[in-house]
């Protein structure tokens, strides 16, 4: 009897644990600021038009722009704004170009490139990705394993 009891407590407190952690979100999701390779990195807005900077970030010499075409109805371009804080164990970084995924999952690429990111202690960079008009951004992809959500955002 006693040992029954003691096999049912130990599967309650089993699934009781893997329940908690079945309910945490993904590892490389991130909600708010995050800190990767000494940098703090938060969202600031999300914009949608049809002519933007296509700089690079931080901001320099390249000051390219996009323009959807006059008449084209089917597409736009969605910007993502972004913090960026250097903190003292800041290392240096070699990210590939950001891109965001939609809510079916598919992926959306930039121009844009991460450049020297130590060079001001605070800075904001703006990246822009050509969509499908209205299309729904699910999340930011910083360095290909670490995202930033971005429906809050997208309203």
């Amino acid at each position: 009897m006693k040992k029954n009891v003691s096999r049912i407590a130990l599967i309650a407190i089993g699934s009781f644990v893997l329940a908690g952690l079945l309910a945490l979100p993904p590892a490389t999701a991130q909600d708010g600021p995050l800190i990767l390779s000494g940098l703090e990195i938060s969202v600031t807005r999300l914009e949608r038009s049809t002519i933007v900077p296509l700089g690079d970030c931080p901001r320099g010499e390249n000051i390219v722009r996009g323009v959807i075409r006059r008449g084209d109805e089917a597409n736009e371009f969605v910007t993502v704004h972004i913090d960026f804080k250097v903190l003292p164990d800041f290392r240096p970084v070699d990210w590939p170009r950001p891109a965001i995924h939609d809510v079916n999952g598919r992926t959306y690429r930039t121009a844009q490139v991460f450049g020297e990111m130590n060079r001001d202690p605070e800075f904001t960079c703006d990246f822009s990705f050509r969509v499908p008009v209205g299309m729904k951004v699910q999340e930011f992809l910083v360095d290909g394993d670490v995202t930033l959500d971005l429906t809050a955002y997208d309203r």
